[in-house]
């Protein structure tokens, strides 16, 4: 029988298992997980293991009672879906008024106290909004601006296909964001993702652990 989400029992089992195995960090994504009812309780359960977490968002949801979740849930990074100047932004999630109605919601956060940061998804057609992006990020009071380049998988393979940032487009916005990091100091921490899921998995190789806790290939 297909469901529409997992039950809180079936993803609090994994969070469970995870941290005892060691692991200390959860992200939430999706979809929207703002959409999701259980997300508040599972935050605030996950923060009593002592994990730290991420929530992933497009941030048009964001009000009181759900910033209460992430205020309670501390040790908490808020992710906030940013796809360039406001134009681009809405050309990408399909509204007139989402990249508005996520930055009305920004001062949520702020108030109280929450850390957030923005993930801009580069393609082959935007580096040139990465200076826009950086300098938004930094007036807002981001903490963390994360570079990721597009991967054509589920929906995006439909309206996105010719989207993905080829070689050439790759290393001009590797060099753009060493730069604007170089120019913010510690202002804001700019990441660029520059190995994706593809290439790691076709260089995936096996290893041992050497006598003093490194790696032998």
């Amino acid at each position: 029988m297909r469901q529409e989400h997992l039950s809180p029992e079936i993803i609090w089992e994994a969070i469970a298992a995870a941290a005892a195995d060691g692991y200390d960090v959860v992200g939430f994504s999706g979809g929207e997980p703002l959409l999701y009812e259980p997300l508040g309780e599972l935050l605030a359960a996950t923060r009593k293991l002592g994990v730290r977490f991420s929530v992933t968002t497009n941030g048009m949801l964001l009000d009181e009672r759900r910033v209460s979740w992430l205020r309670d849930g501390g040790n908490c990074l808020v992710a906030i879906s940013l796809d360039g100047q406001p134009e681009s932004h809405n050309r990408m999630r399909g509204s007139a008024r989402a990249f508005e109605s996520m930055q009305d919601r920004l001062p949520l956060l702020r108030e109280a106290g929450i850390a957030f940061g923005f993930i801009f998804t580069l393609t082959q057609f935007n580096c040139n909004e990465l200076q826009w992006v950086a300098d938004f990020a930094q007036a807002q009071g981001a903490q963390l601006l994360q570079v990721h380049p597009l991967e054509v998988v589920g929906r995006a393979e439909e309206s996105l296909g010719d989207a993905a940032p080829d070689d050439h487009e790759l290393a001009v916005a590797f060099v753009e964001t060493t730069r604007l990091q170089a120019e913010a100091g510690d202002g804001i921490v700019i990441h660029f993702d520059l190995l994706d899921r593809d290439f790691l998995a076709e260089m995936a190789f096996p290893f041992k652990r050497g006598d003093n806790g490194g790696a032998i290939l």
